[in-house]
């Protein structure tokens, strides 16, 4: 599910010409993302966001920045009950 963190991450703090390859949370092969993916409609529909311990490091080159961070939310599936969600999440 960390998915949809990164599709926060992606519209606020990533250029749209850098390529983005992602992954899940349950470490399933990592993958290019594409505007199709970014748009397509999620089961999951998500409440508030909130991010804290935002931290970026910088490589000696500037060229690799990796973002780590805290995430709470919840979501929910159709008509079911809110399911809280957190996570540690990073980004490279």
């Amino acid at each position: 599910m960390v998915f949809v963190s990164h599709l926060f991450l992606k519209d606020k703090y990533v250029d749209k010409n850098i390529a983005y390859s992602t992954g899940d949370s349950n470490l399933s092969k990592l993958y290019t993302m594409s505007t199709e993916k970014f748009d397509a409609e999620q089961a999951a529909k998500w409440g508030e966001f909130d991010l804290q311990d935002i931290n970026v490091a910088l490589s000696p080159d500037s060229r690799t920045a990796v973002l780590t961070f805290y995430a709470k939310r919840y979501y929910t599936v159709g008509k079911g009950d809110k399911v809280d969600y957190s996570t540690r999440a990073s980004s490279v």
